[in-house]
């Protein structure tokens, strides 16, 4: 890993925040904060898909201190637009949605994911655990932004 971290930096344009990281902080003065991940670095193993360990939350795709960093980063901007680039799909892929009422417990039954089932585990679908913690921080942030 560190070879192909080296090949990397050696040949592409980019400059690490921190010595052997890809993930990154942009500031375009008061009008944006960019925070760019790194998905690829820090996650754990793929699974299956169709398995129910997706839901599991010791499997990390951001690794816990790249999330720490960018919950952190974007509870504390100031901007007036906080971006994220992320280079996999973060959205659901659902084939035939079926309402959350009968979806969950047909999952827990049989013993896949609590979203559905995965059919790429390679994006964050494969780590839900880490998807809802993001967007529940997203969430929790718009919902203190609105009340203020």
């Amino acid at each position: 890993m560190a070879a192909a971290k080296q090949a990397y930096f050696e040949w592409m344009p980019v400059r690490p925040s921190v010595v052997g990281t890809t993930h990154r902080h942009l500031r375009f003065g008061r009008l944006a904060d960019l925070h760019l991940l790194d998905l690829r670095s820090y996650r754990s193993q793929q699974v299956k898909s169709g398995s129910g360990a997706v839901d599991d939350a010791s499997r990390p795709l951001t690794g816990r201190a790249q999330l720490d960093w960018l919950k952190a980063g974007l509870a504390a901007s100031d901007t007036t637009w906080r971006l994220v680039g992320n280079p996999v799909m973060m959205a659901p892929v659902a084939f035939g949605a079926m309402p959350a009422n009968l979806l969950r417990p047909l999952a827990k039954l049989l013993g896949l994911p609590g979203d559905g089932i995965t059919v790429n585990s390679d994006q964050w679908d494969g780590y839900t655990h880490d998807r809802h913690e993001l967007l529940g921080h997203l969430t929790g942030r718009a919902s203190a932004t609105r009340s203020s």
